[in-house]
This record gives structure tokens, C-alpha cells and sequence, in this order.
């Protein structure tokens, strides 16, 4: 039976030398001081393996200093085997206790000379084992713990023969021997470890770290996933609400910066375009310009000559209008004077003079008395007949002067009268010369007009406009298709890679499924196999297996060829023997040649190193299938990091292309309008221009019917001029006839008159002269007479002499101007008319030269504005280029053919990248309400803190692909299968863990029924333990996730968190319940990292000592006196440490352990037996300290400490000086 057999003090502890026999009860007795605590703790030691927990006070030396403190220090622990006895050697290495395996029994000769010098040489020491077994060096306890307690799944296969038994769960063994040597209070939960530890290696327990990772997120999760499925009181979800309106904000924004980019192309080509055509124009400016100098240069000289034409002509008129003034004025003048009869006195002079003559002689013969009267007389008479034949004379001269003058003035009249006509004649001719040359430009007008008239049908103002914009509208139609084809294509492409990606994905999901399978089944395979292995390492103690190992050298060669595993080598109670001669290389009496056959048998040491290989394996494999999770879901993320930009592109493709096309209806739209419009302009314009053509065939009609007029007018004119002037001819001719017949009638009444006078005359001289005959005087009264006529002609005469330059004045005056009157108002009237032809010539030439002056302004005005325009919008380009306003991302436009100009397109870009801020600041307006429900760590990692632009597109646009790709409905699948697998899950743990409560009742009865049949100390009547219901909040919590997920297992199978069926929604929001609790309480207990299975119940302990009932508590103390409570405790943990051997002795074998009581004088004599009794039926031994010794007849060996001299610690074997005492007796 495996036990601690020996243990050895060599310069160890005060303790020079000294071997203590452990096979048995030890009671070590002392005063205080020698050391008893000191043994006992080295004891311990070999038992936990850690310094730490041996009760050293902090005070006193270290374990290495006090224990170890020399290189020839050692402690030596031997230990029986069924496989070979062992000895675990401490010793002191590099400044700390180390430990070796050797393997046989302790040999003081090992580390002892004869002289008594321990070495520390291990080359000596080495040669000393004689080839025996010695280990490396183990400096690390833990690693020795495994090695001692067989824990051979982390120690290699050299130390498997070093076991003191074989369990990986060991850990309660060590902590129960220390609790008992330090007198620690025992509680329910050291006691359910230790039962739950006994009942199997693997003992289920729930990760809580996993739940944790699991579900830490899901109140955030749940919130989250739901605000894409909660609605108000009107049925509306906003946040989708918000997200379509961040989707189709950005799809506005991404159309408008391509609006703004296809305007800043289009702006790039009017730009150059521009800059191109600014010299052009400006050259044709200066070519319009010269040829608008040369028609303002005619247009002037056309203005001078005009003017001096007209200025000529009004001179003329003012020259004529002057004559006809002056004829006004001076014919006044002379009525004033009346000329008439002034020039009747002055062409009377003659006839005045010779009256004169006559008197005067008169007068000289009335005065001459000397003549005769008769001589007077006759030359009276005779005076009297010469005046009147000289009155005579000249009136007749009077008459042949005035027919004279008549034919004279006739003539002339006839010569005024042709030059009148030719003069009208001519002015007809020029005036149908200048009406004919109306004509002409009329009939070249009606002529251009009818070419008009040809080319209106024809004409189209805006056709180039027009066709520019159907050109345009052609172009959007066939965009519009470009465009649908193109989205067809996205589609497509993006379906492929959407098929792509669910192919591979899937492919992938199922490739690392198939994969996950296969190492699960290999899991399972090497499962089945470490459980086999198992069964035949629980089999192999006392097997037929060990008996061969141990008896038959070479057996795997023969028996072991042909003996099956399990059921003969495996097996026990075969009483296996050697037979004697032949039959012992036989089979059942039969010899067999067994040197072909395969060995097929592995030892124990094979069996655990094939175990260790599975269970790496297993290990390996499970590194591999979380690795393999991790690699599927990294392929998966690749594959999505290789294809979702890919689909991303194509999708910010799709969606410009789609907004461009959700545009191009308005936009054609927009064209039909303007085309329409223009349409309606250019019929306008060409009816405008037709009204205008018919006003100018209206105003070439009217003025034809003008010339028309004009012409029958000029006939008129010249008709009437013609009859005015032959009329005044006439009428002048009969003046003229008039004038002179009224002459002649004058000088014949004249004459008549005069001859009247003459006979009168000579009748009154004959009287006179018979009267003077008679008288012979003078005639005083004639004489008289003579003399008033004298001065009466004499006043007539001067008055001639006076008035003679007025009468040569108005003769003048008359022939000059009143007789030329007609002549200058009809000269009057054609200049007036000679200059109404210059006015209506020089304004058609004027008019002519301002329709060129017009057009050539018009045009250089065009140019002009054109350039200006053009210049302006090359400024306004560089400004706008050079602005802090100017977007960097038009920096890579490349220019594009337009109609457009640059000023428009910088006016309509400026007022889309305005549209664009307010359409941006509304986006992310949109994407903050969006976000608001969604905190930091949300669980569609959507970003929280956005700062730049590009960050809110990047955030729309991966939300714009989580909405199109219905990604929400990924998450709440997942999400719901993922926690529906965890209260599954949590069913399942929490089902397996409450699985084993039926067995820790099991052991608990096996407990309460131990220590009621083997209860060996009277003072203790009863000791029991129950368990109850788990108080543990977290395990009423799983428990009842558990009774839920049993209730609604067949809900659940479809579970769906976010759903709204009404027959799901209680289940719903109970399973949402309840995983918020489990979050609350895992995040309540954030340092509990797993719910075992000692957490599903409680303990309570009823102890009965005497007559004292302590009651059903969880912690055992001040049961009774100090010794009560040392008795129960160190009981309790017998019968712990006796729950966990058995438990172990049932897979290998038998063994003992040793638990130490320190000062065991404060229990009763007969309660120390009891202990004793109680502990050794369950293969226990006790090693107890004492300041004395009482009942040695219990013990095995009971040693005494003592110091010597040197304060060295001595140890006496009592028992072996009795024994030596009693053989003296005997010998005497």
C-alpha cells in the first residue's frame, strides 16, 4: 500500500540527524521549544508543497533558511510503492528548496559517510546510487505536487512510478491535511469542494466570463436592434425613418457634387473656351469698330453734304423769299406813295415841258405889245397848233412805245414763260428722277423683302439653341438608357458579388463546419480512447497485466501477442502463477511460434503517454477549432474586406448613376420646357419678323402708292405750275395788251383831249384876238391865266424833277422783282421741294447708314458684352478657384464640352455648392438624430464621434449598405440565435450541473452513514451534513432561465427576439427579462468568473457533542471547549479527506496519507484514541504532538524531542528504548 514511510532530518531544522518512522500512528512529545511544530510542518510539507501555508510565523525564518540552510542540508522522504519504493530528496539550490525523485529505499550511505560528513557533492552521490534512479532537479512546486499526487496529465512519464496516488483533482488532499495542522475554521464551501472534487475529475461548471463576453453588450445590443423595429403611436419607426432620410440625404449630396463636378467640367471647357476666343473677338471688335468708323465717317460727310446742299438750296429760298419780302415791302412802299399816278406825273414830263414851252411862249406874246396883234395871234395859233402836234407826236410815240414795249415785254414774257416751263420741266424731271430712284430702291427693298420673305420660311432664330437643347435632350435619352443599362449592370455585378460572397462565405462556413466536424469527431474518437485507456488504467492495479509485468520478463513477445487487452491482460482475480518446466513458455498446455505476430500490448506507462497524447491532441484540436472559428470568421472578413469595397464602389456608382437618373426626367423636362419655350420664342420672333417684313412690304406698298401720289402730284404740280404759269403769262400778256391799249387809248384820249383843247384853244384865241382886235390892249386876265398854269407846271415839273429816281426805282424795282414775283415764289417752291427730295435722300441715306451703324454697335455691343462676360467669368473662375470655398475634390475634373458660359455655370455652382451646405448641414443633422439611440461600442459598430465630413459619408454610406443589404435582420437573427443558444446553454450547464446534485446527496449520505458506523469518539454523538437550496441570487437566476427555457422549449426553437407576433411576444419580452437580469448580475459580480457546481447548494452542519446540539449552521466553531472544536474539526476533515481518497483508491488501489494535530493535549486520553481509531479505518494516520505522552499503547511510534547542548534538536524513538530495556531484563 502506497504511504510515507520514513522521513529523515539531515542538518535540517536544528536537527543534526534523525530518521522518524511514519508507517504508523507518531506521537512526537517535548517540552515546548524542541521542535515538535518543526517535524510536523517538514511532514506537511511533503503533503502541499508550499512554504507559504505551514503556519511559520512571518517573524521567524524562512522554510529555506530554517529547514534548508546549508548545501549539506536535506530532507529525505521515503515512501512505500506497489511498483518500488521511492525517496523524495530536498535539498537546498540556488538559495531555495528543490527537490529529486531517487528511486529504492532511503540509504543513510547515500548522503552519510562513516565518519558522519553529509556531502553535498551529487557526483559522489551519484556514485553512491549505483546506477539507481535520480531525477532533475524540480524547482517548482507545483510541478512536484503533480509529480506526488499523479497528475499525470502535466508531468512527464519518468515520475509516473512517484505518485503517491494518481488524480489530477488532489488539490482538497493538501488543503484539508494543512486545515487540520492549523486548526482553520471549516465552512461549507472547503466542504462542498471537497465533495464535489471526489465525485469526478471534470465536474462541470459555467464559464461566467463566457456569459459575461456574451452577454455584457446585450441591454445595448437588445436596445439598439430594437429601435429598428419600435414604433410610436402613429406606426412610425424613426430610426428608419432617420436612416432613410441620411440615405437619401447623402444620395442628394453625392448628386450634387456630381452636378457640381459635371459644372465645374463643363465650366473648365467654357473657361478655355473663353480664354480661346477673347483675342478672336476682340479682333473682330476692332474690324466692327473700323467698319462702324467708316459708316459714321459717311454718315458725316453724308450729314455735310446734306447740309451744304440744303444750306445752298435755303440760301437760295432765303435769297428768293428775300426778293419776295423785298416785293412785299416795297409794293407797299409805293401803294403807300401811290406809284401809279407818281409815274402817270413822271411820263407826263413831256407833255408837261412842251405845256411849259407853250406857256412861257404864251406869255412872252400876251406880254409883247409891240407886235401885231394879228402876228400875235397866228403865232398863238400857231404856238397852240405846234404844242398840239407836238402833244400829238409824242403821244403817238407814246403808242408805238407802248406796242413797243408790248412786244418787248411780250417777249419776254413768251422767254419767261419757256424758261418757266423748262424750269418746271426740269424740276419734274429731278423730281421723277428722284422719285424713280425711290422706286428703284423700293423695288430693290420689295426685292430683298421677298428674298426675306423666302429665307422667313426658312428662318429659325433659335434653331440652333433649339437644336442644341434636342441634341441635349437626345443625349439625356440616351444617358438615360446608358444610365439604366448601367444600373442593370451594377445590379448584376453586384448580385454576382453578393452571390460571390454568399457562395464563399458559405462555402467557407461549410468547408470549416465539415472541418469542425471532423475534429470534433476525432475529439470524440480520441475521447473514446483516453476513456478507454482510463478503464484499463483503473484496471491495471493488481491486473493480470502488473502481475506479468512484475513475474514475467519478455511476456509482450509471447503472451502478449495472443492475450486480449481488456478482458484477460486488464483483468483481476486471474490468480496468475508460474508454472513449472515446459509449460511455462505454454498456453493452456500448447506451445506456439509467436515470432510473426505483431505485439499489440501497451504498458500502463504506454497507455498514459497514448492518454497524454490524446489529451494534447483533444487540446490541440480545441486550439484548432477556436482557431478555426477565428480563421472562418477571419476568411469570412477577408472575403468581405475583398469584396466589399468592391460592392461599396459599384453601390456609389449605382447610387450617383441613380440619382443622375432620377434627375434626367426633370432635366428632359426642363429641356421639352425650354425647347417649348424657345419654340414659342422663335415663332414669336418669326411671326415678329414677318409683322415686321409685312410692315416693310405695308411701308413699300405705301410708299409706292406715295411715289404714285407723289408722281401724279409732281403732274399735278408741274400741270398746275404749267397753268399758273401760262394763266400768268396770259394774264401778263393781257395786262401788257391791256397796258397798252390803255396807253394807246390814253394818248388818243390825249390827243383827242389835246385836240379838243386845240380847237378850244384856238377858238378862245380867235375870240380873244376879234376881242383884242377890238380892244388893242393886253389881256391881263389871260395873261394871268398863263401865269397859274406857268407855276402850276412849273410845281408838276419839279415834283417830275423829285420824284423822277422813284419812278426809275419802281421801273427798276418792277422789272427786277414785282414783274419776277411769280417767278420767285415758283422758284420758292421748287427749292422748298428740292429740299424735301435732299431731306427724304439724305434721311434714307442716313437711315441706310444707321441700320449699318445699328447693326455694327449691336454686334460690337454683343462682342463687347460677350468679352466682358467672358473676362468676368475668367476672374470669377480664378476667384473661385483660388477661394477657401473652391471643394478640393474638383481638382481632379477634367473639362467637358458645353453651350454654356462660365459666368452662369460659376453662378449655378456657387448656388448648387450652397444647396450643398444646407443639404449637408441637413445630412448631418439627419445623421445625428440617426445616431443618437446608438452609443459608443453599439453593436452595429456604427461610429459615434464624427468630426470630419468624410467620416458622416463614410458613416451614411456603410449605413446606406447595412439598409439596402437588410443587414438588421442579420444582426436580429444572430442575435436571437445567439441568445437563444446562451439560455439553452445555460439550461444545459445549468441541467448538467444540477445533475450531480443526486450524487453530492449520495456522498453526503455516504458521510452522515460513515460517521455513524465508524464513529470511534465518544464525546461526539452525531456529526451530520445536509444541503439545501443555493441562497446564491446568480444561481436562482439560472435556475429559473432553465425552468423557462424547458417550458418554452418548442417557442424558443423559433425564437426571435424583435418579433411582434402576438403569440410570441410575452415569451419574448420574458426572454429579453430574463437575459438582462443574467447581464445585470454578471456585471453585479464583475470578479466571479465561474458558477460551479458547490454554488447550486449550501451546507449546513449539526453537530451533537454531549447533550450540546449545535443546529443545522455552515461554519463549525465554539461547538464546545478548544479541544470540542479541534476534535470536530480534524473529524470533519477525516472524513473529507477520506470522502476524496476513496473516491481516488477506487481507480488505482489503496493508500495512506497522514494528517497532523498539533498539541493534541487538549483532547481527552480517551477522545485521542478515538481520533486515532477514526482516522486509521479509514487508512489515516495520525502523527499528533504533545508536551507528554499518554496512551503510547495507540501509537506506533512515539519519539522524543529534546534539545542538547548546542540547542540542537535530538529525537528518540521511545518505543525502541522500551524495547531495548525490556531485552536487557531479559538477558539478565
Amino acid at each position: 500500500m502506497r504511504c510515507l514511510n520514513k522521513v529523515v532530518f539531515i542538518n535540517s531544522a536544528n536537527v543534526p540527524y534523525a530518521e522518524i518512522r511514519l508507517d504508523g500512528n507518531v506521537h512526537f512529545i517535548g517540552t515546548q521549544g524542541v521542535g515538535k511544530s518543526t517535524l510536523l510542518r517538514a511532514i506537511l510539507f511533503f503533503y502541499n508543497g508550499d512554504k507559504q501555508k505551514l503556519g511559520i510565523p512571518k517573524e521567524k525564518k524562512s522554510f529555506d533558511d530554517f529547514y534548508i540552510p546549508h548545501a549539506n542540508s536535506y530532507i529525505v522522504y521515503e515512501v512505500t510503492h506497489e511498483r518500488g519504493d521511492f525517496c523524495v530528496l530536498v535539498f537546498r539550490s540556488q538559495g531555495r528548496a528543490c527537490f529529486r525523485f531517487l528511486a529504492g529505499n532511503y540509504d543513510r550511505r547515500l548522503l552519510v559517510d562513516e565518519t558522519g560528513d553529509v556531502t553535498s557533492d551529487y557526483t559522489l552521490i551519484r556514485q553512491r546510487l549505483a546506477g539507481r534512479y535520480m531525477s532533475r532537479i524540480i524547482d517548482r512546486y507545483d510541478e512536484y505536487r503533480n509529480i506526488i499526487y499523479g497528475n499525470h496529465r502535466v508531468t512527464d512519464k519518468e515520475f509516473y512510478n512517484f505518485a503517491l496516488m494518481e488524480s489530477p483533482a488532489y488539490q482538497n488532499i493538501p488543503r484539508s491535511l494543512q486545515n487540520v495542522f492549523l486548526n482553520s475554521r471549516v465552512d461549507a464551501d472547503f466542504i462542498k469542494e471537497i465533495i464535489i472534487r471526489s465525485m469526478n475529475d471534470d465536474v462541470p461548471s459555467i464559464d461566467l466570463s463566457y456569459y459575461r463576453r456574451q452577454v455584457a453588450d446585450f441591454a445595448m445590443e437588445y436596445e439598439n436592434i430594437s429601435e429598428w423595429f419600435r414604433e410610436d403611436s402613429k406606426g412610425v419607426n424613426h430610426v428608419r425613418l432617420n436612416a432613410q432620410k441620411v440615405i437619401e440625404s447623402r444620395r442628394k449630396l453625392i448628386f450634387l457634387k456630381s452636378k457640381v463636378e459635371s459644372l465645374y467640367a463643363e465650366l473648365l471647357y467654357a473657361t478655355r473656351i473663353a480664354r480661346e476666343s477673347i483675342p478672336e473677338m476682340q479682333e473682330r471688335v476692332k474690324r466692327h469698330l473700323s467698319e462702324l468708323e467708316r459708316y459714321e465717317r459717311l454718315l458725316a460727310e453724308q450729314k455735310h453734304k446734306y447740309e451744304k446742299e440744303v444750306e445752298e438750296v435755303n440760301k437760295a429760298i432765303g435769297e428768293v423769299e428775300s426778293k419776295l419780302k423785298e416785293i412785299k415791302l416795297k409794293r407797299k412802299e409805293y401803294e403807300r406813295i401811290g406809284i401809279d399816278s407818281l409815274l402817270v406825273r413822271v411820263d407826263s414830263e413831256p407833255s408837261v415841258r412842251m405845256q411849259l414851252d407853250c406857256l412861257r411862249k404864251r406869255k412872252e406874246a400876251l406880254t409883247r405889245t409891240s407886235l401885231d396883234l394879228s402876228a400875235k395871234y397866228e403865232v398863238l395859233e400857231g404856238n397852240i397848233q405846234t404844242e398840239f402836234h407836238q402833244f400829238e407826236y409824242l403821244a403817238n410815240e407814246k403808242i408805238v412805245g407802248a406796242k413797243e414795249r408790248f412786244v418787248a415785254l411780250s417777249g419776254a414774257l413768251s422767254a419767261e414763260f419757256e424758261e418757266c416751263k423748262r424750269v418746271i420741266d426740269a424740276e419734274r424731271l429731278e423730281a421723277l428722277d428722284s422719285l424713280a430712284e425711290r422706286m428703284n430702291s423700293l423695288t430693290l427693298r420689295e426685292r430683298e423683302l421677298d428674298k426675306d420673305f423666302v429665307q422667313l420660311k426658312y428662318w429659325r432664330p433659335l434653331g440652333d439653341e433649339i437644336e442644341a437643347k434636342l441634341a441635349h435632350a437626345d443625349e439625356i435619352g440616351r444617358s438615360e438608357q446608358t444610365l439604366k443599362s448601367q444600373i442593370n449592370t451594377y445590379d448584376l455585378e453586384i448580385g454576382k458579388l453578393i452571390q460571390e460572397f454568399e457562395y464563399e462565405s458559405e462555402r467557407i462556413k461549410r468547408q470549416f463546419s465539415e472541418k469542425e466536424k471532423e475534429l470534433e469527431m476525432e475529439i470524440s474518437g480520441f475521447t473514446d480512447k483516453i476513456s478507454r485507456i482510463d478503464s484499463l488504467l483503473t484496471l491495471s492495479a493488481g491486473s493480470f497485466y502488473e502481475w506479468l509485468d512484475r513475474n514475467v520478463p519478455g511476456w509482450e513477445r509471447t503472451v502478449g501477442k495472443v492475450v486480449d487487452q481488456q478482458k484477460i491482460l486488464y483483468c483481476k482475480g486471474l490468480n496468475p502463477r508460474l508454472a513449472g518446466g515446459e509449460s511455462s513458455a505454454s498456453l493452456f498446455g500448447i506451445k506456439l511460434d509467436l515470432g510473426d505476430l505483431d505485439t499489440d500490448v501497451k504498458s500502463p506507462v504506454e497507455l498514459r503517454k497514448d492518454k497524454e497524447m490524446y489529451v494534447n491532441a483533444i487540446t490541440d484540436i480545441k486550439s484548432s477549432l477556436a482557431e478555426l472559428s477565428v480563421t472562418c470568421e477571419r476568411e469570412v472578413q477577408s472575403l468581405s474586406s475583398r469584396l466589399s469595397p468592391k460592392i461599396k464602389e459599384l453601390r456609389e456608382k449605382r447610387t450617383t448613376d441613380s440619382m443622375n437618373l432620377q434627375i434626367l426626367p426633370g432635366k428632359v423636362k426642363t429641356l421639352r420646357t425650354e425647347i417649348q419655350g424657345l419654340e414659342d420664342k422663335q415663332c414669336e420672333l418669326i411671326k415678329e419678323r414677318k409683322e415686321e417684313l409685312d410692315k416693310v412690304r405695308q411701308d413699300i406698298s405705301l410708299a409706292r402708292h406715295e411715289v404714285d401720289q407723289a408722281k401724279k402730284r409732281i403732274d399735278s404740280d408741274c400741270s398746275s405750275k404749267m397753268k399758273a404759269a401760262r394763266k400768268s403769262h396770259s394774264q401778263k400778256i393781257t395786262a401788257l395788251e391791256t397796258e397798252r391799249d390803255t396807253a394807246i387809248e390814253a394818248q388818243k384820249s390825249e390827243i383827242t383831249i389835246k385836240r379838243r383843247w386845240m380847237d378850244t384853244s384856238l377858238g378862245e384865241l380867235k375870240a380873244r384876238r376879234d376881242a383884242e382886235l377890238k380892244g388893242a390892249g393886253v389881256d391881263v386876265k389871260a395873261l394871268r391865266d398863263c401865269e397859274e398854269q406857268l407855276e402850276k407846271l412849273a410845281a408838276e415839273i419839279a415834283f417830275i424833277e423829285g420824284n423822277r429816281g422813284k419812278s426809275i426805282e419802281y421801273r427798276l424795282d418792277k422789272q427786277n422783282l414785282f414783274d419776277r414775283e411769280d417767278e420767285f415764289k415758283q422758284t420758292r417752291r421748287t427749292l422748298e421741294d428740292k429740299r424735301g427730295t435732299l431731306a427724304e435722300k439724305h434721311q434714307n441715306r442716313v437711315r441706310q447708314i444707321d441700320e449699318k451703324c445699328g447693326s455694327e454697335r449691336i454686334l460690337l455691343e454683343s462682342l463687347k458684352t460677350d468679352i466682358k462676360e467672358s473676362e468676368d467669368g475668367i476672374a470669377r473662375f480664378e476667384a473661385f478657384r483660388n477661394s477657401e470655398s473652391f471643394p478640393p475634390f474638383l481638382m481632379r475634373v477634367a473639362e467637358r464640352p458645353t453651350l454654356s458660359r462660365a459666368l452662369p455655370l460659376i453662378g449655378e455652382i456657387r448656388d448648387t455648392l450652397s444647396e450643398r451646405m444646407a443639404v449637408n448641414d441637413q445630412f448631418k443633422r439627419f445623421v445625428n438624430l440617426f445616431k443618437a439611440p446608438f452609443g459608443p461600442g453599439n453593436v452595429f459598430q456604427f461610429k459615434t464621434n464624427l468630426v470630419l465630413d468624410e467620416d458622416y459619408l463614410d458613416y451614411a454610406s456603410n449605413l446606406e449598405e447595412f439598409v439596402e443589404q437588410n443587414k438588421i435582420e442579420d444582426y436580429r437573427g444572430r442575435t436571437s440565435d445567439r441568445y437563444l443558444e446562451i439560455l439553452q446553454r445555460v439550461s444545459r450547464e445549468m441541467g448538467d450541473i444540477s445533475g450531480f446534485g443526486s450524487e453530492v446527496d449520495k456522498i453526503i449520505r455516504e458521510i452522515n452513514y460513515d460517521f455513524k458506523e465508524k464513529n470511534f469518539v465518544g464525546a461526539i454523538r452525531s456529526i451530520e451534513i445536509r444541503s439545501t437550496d443555493s441562497a446564491d441570487r446568480m444561481v436562482q437566476l439560472l435556475l429559473k432561465i432553465k425552468e423557462f427555457t424547458d417550458e418554452n422549449s418548442f417557442t424558443l426553437g423559433g425564437l426571435n427576439l424583435f418579433s411582434d407576433e402576438k403569440g410570441r411576444n410575452s415569451v419574448n419580452r420574458e426572454a429579453v427579462g430574463y437575459l438582462s437580469d443574467f447581464m445585470t448580475s454578471l456585471n453585479e459580480f464583475q470578479s466571479r468568473s465561474s458558477l460551479t457546481l458547490s454554488d447550486t447548494f449550501q451546507l449546513q452542519f449539526r453537530v451533537v457533542e454531549n447533550d450540546n446540539d449545535t443546529g443545522w449552521v455552515e461554519r463549525i466553531a465554539n461547538v464546545g471547549s478548544d479541544g470540542t472544536d479541534i476534535l470536530v474539526k480534524a473529524m470533519v476533515n477525516i472524513m473529507l479527506i477520506n470522502v476524496f481518497k476513496e473516491k481516488v483508491s477506487r481507480k488505482f488501489g489503496e493508500f495512506r496519507i497522514h494528517c497532523m494535530m498539533d498539541e493534541i493535549g487538549k483532547l481527552h486520553p480517551n477522545n485521542v484514541k478515538g481520533i486515532l481509531d477514526f482516522a486509521n479505518s479509514r487508512n489515516i494516520l495520525l502523527i499528533n504532538s504533545s508536551p507528554t505522552t499518554y496512551n503510547v499503547s495507540v501509537y506506533k511510534y512515539t519519539y522524543l524531542l529534546s534539545k542538547d547542548k548546542n540547542a540542537k534538536t535530538i529525537v528518540y524513538p521511545l518505543i525502541s528504548r522500551r524495547e531495548a530495556a525490556i531485552s536487557r531484563t531479559n538477558d539478565n
